[in-house]
């Protein structure tokens, strides 16, 4: 099935009336179900579409659907009485933090918790309170995939190690993924208190879509989940508050790219009102769609080669970057080694360090005409080449 023809048939299950969705579904072939279903499922839609389908009348074929919903439905009741307990246990200590992602939209936003499947719970900690919440993490009994770094030492992500505890995974955030040259403290200025006197706090509707669409951009748009993204943006306008003014005004403020133009690559998708009121721009929406229907066809790059045709290779910043992954405290991190094994950690950093410096010299001998297409793309999309030549 075709890039286009599955996200208008998504679009139709999600805005279509349920004749509408009912008549599109019977109009499938047995074959373009299978192949629809396959793609839903694998991007984390399937409790979306078998809700939307059920709605609709639609019973025959839906067995397998019915069985992973129970799943997800029995999965996200256990998720929610462990955040329930964890979350008591910020307030109670009064350390400020915010649900990011799906661990947020799953629970407030979607009509039920079992529609948002999540991985591990994304957590922004405010930038005062963000040693205190690594000690309770601790204390709770989680247990860090890599040692938390000192106090006097920057975390080499977005967020702290990963941490886990009885089958849940937390990942404490100290900054937002993706918003590059945007402090915490700018960051904070637009998040709202949940309800007077408590802990918690509430990305606006507009930094909550900028989140998501960031979110999108890692990896170079690599790993980009374009059922998950639509859907998260559907129920984020549904639930209200959210207007394309203020999305616009939070992006130039954070010097973020637009929202809506990377949610009107896809038109088919949207009913046609909802891509007036978001007004992408037409270019870089095209260039969006392009950089999400070429992704695929170069699956065969290294990370080397996306790194280094990325426009920041070889940048200042960049160089201090990659030499900083090559540092023996990331290293010992990485490895799981203690402060005093010196050799180990050297042996560890010769091989990496001579591993980079091969994979990058083979860079150079490939064609990646493809790729710097790619880039150029990413550049269109987010602005950087209009700025560029102003």
């Amino acid at each position: 099935m075709l890039l286009r023809d599955y996200i208008k048939i998504f679009g139709t299950l999600f805005y279509g009336s349920s004749e509408e969705v009912s008549a599109v579904w019977s109009g499938l072939s047995e074959e373009d179900r299978g192949s629809f279903l396959k793609r839903a499922s694998r991007e984390g839609a399937s409790p979306v579409v078998y809700r939307q389908l059920f709605l609709a009348g639609v019973r025959e074929g839906l067995e397998e659907l019915q069985r992973l919903n129970l799943h997800y439905s029995s999965r996200a009741m256990r998720h929610q009485c462990e955040l329930m307990r964890f979350t008591k246990l910020l307030e109670t200590e009064k350390i400020r933090y915010a649900l990011l992602k799906g661990t947020d939209l799953a629970f407030r936003v979607y009509p039920s918790p079992a529609l948002r499947p999540f991985g591990d719970w994304d957590i922004l900690f405010h930038p005062e309170d963000i040693r205190r919440a690594l000690q309770l993490i601790e204390r709770d009994g989680w247990i860090p995939i890599t040692p938390f770094p000192k106090e006097n030492e920057d975390p080499t992500h977005f967020h702290y190690p990963l941490c886990h505890r009885k089958g849940m995974a937390l990942e404490p955030h100290w900054t937002l993924p993706m918003f590059d040259g945007c402090t915490p403290e700018q960051i904070w200025k637009f998040l709202q208190p949940w309800k007077e006197g408590s802990s918690r706090y509430l990305l606006e509707p507009a930094l909550n879509l900028l989140l998501l669409t960031r979110h999108a951009a890692e990896d170079f748009y690599n790993t980009m989940t374009v059922s998950k993204l639509l859907l998260d943006a559907a129920f984020l306008l549904q639930a209200g508050g959210l207007e394309w003014s203020r999305c616009r005004q939070v992006a130039e403020e954070l010097h973020q790219p637009y929202s809506g133009d990377l949610l009107g690559a896809f038109p088919d998708f949207f009913p046609s009102e909802i891509i007036l009121a978001m007004a992408p721009d037409a270019e870089r929406a095209k260039a969006y769609r392009e950089i999400y229907e070429n992704r695929r066809i170069l699956a065969d790059k290294t990370h080397e080669d996306w790194q280094l045709s990325s426009e920041r290779a070889f940048s200042a910043k960049w160089l201090k970057q990659r030499l900083r992954l090559c540092s023996f405290a990331v290293i010992r991190q990485k490895h799981h080694l203690p402060e005093n094994a010196i050799f180990r950690t050297a042996w560890y950093f010769c091989g990496e360090f001579l591993g980079k410096v091969f994979r990058s010299a083979r860079h150079f001998t490939k064609d990646n005409s493809q790729l710097k297409r790619y880039f150029d793309n990413i550049e269109i999309a987010e602005g950087r080449k209009s700025e560029a030549g102003k």
